[in-house]
């Protein structure tokens, strides 16, 4: 009741106080009631979580030094040089294989975390995305392997099936993998509510400074080398 009061746009206003059926579900006086999530609506939930662009950019860059990344690369363009805004957040970790890229990008994925991570209920990743974006890829490497990817859209989310055909053209070639690593790409990104860019500087400019100060607070331990049993993290 909570959240519908202050997320009202989130919820429909039922027209019968019965469910009506979906695919694979019938109603009868007995037994147990299939009731999935509805995908996009689901979708905006997560999308609410509270993420501002500096946590949920750190939220990814949590997951990369898991991942024992020592670079991390992002890529954030000014929106009119072409395909809308758009990120992509690039480390050389460990990287995925095929299995565990389909589990990571299950909401509630069954994940082990670190006490030190920002992650905790699987849904992270999805819920730090999806909060700044309409769609995301996620694109992996393991050494020796080739690389693989998922993606999600938040319109086109029925039956829950993530994308694996092909990337459009530029999305490929705005990411760029080494040996090993994973890229997460936001596509589509929403523009901020409110921005504290002083008179005179532009809102863009104001989100890279306050992107920087951010992750340079949360990670300095790691960029300067302080976090036992790591080695040093360079954020380009």
């Amino acid at each position: 009741d909570l959240l519908q009061a202050s997320k009202p746009a989130l919820f429909g206003v039922p027209t019968s106080p019965d469910v009506a059926p979906g695919p694979g579900n019938r109603l009868t006086d007995s037994g147990p009631l299939h009731l999935p999530p509805e995908p996009r609506r689901l979708v905006r939930i997560l999308a609410s979580v509270g993420h501002s662009l500096p946590s949920a950019v750190a939220d990814i860059v949590d997951n990369s030094i898991s991942a024992d990344a020592t670079e991390i690369d992002i890529t954030f363009r000014e929106p009119d040089q072409g395909h809308g805004r758009w990120m992509t957040i690039t480390d050389n970790g460990c990287g995925m294989n095929r299995a565990r890229l389909s589990e990571a990008m299950r909401i509630g994925s069954i994940t082990d975390y670190g006490d030190g991570d920002l992650g905790k209920y699987g849904y992270g990743l999805k819920g730090a995305s999806w909060s700044q974006a309409e769609s995301f890829t996620v694109m992996t490497k393991v050494t020796g392997e080739s690389p693989h990817h998922l993606s999600w859209d938040g319109e086109h989310m029925d039956n829950w099936e993530a994308s694996r055909g092909e990337l459009d053209r530029w999305i490929s070639e705005a990411i760029s993998l080494g040996d090993h690593g994973t890229c997460v790409c936001w596509r589509d990104m929403r523009p901020p509510k409110q921005t504290s860019a002083p008179k005179g500087v532009a809102p863009y400019t104001a989100e890279v400074r306050d992107l920087t100060r951010h992750l340079g607070l949360v990670f300095h331990r790691f960029i300067n080398a302080q976090a036992k049993g790591r080695k040093a993290v360079t954020i380009r």
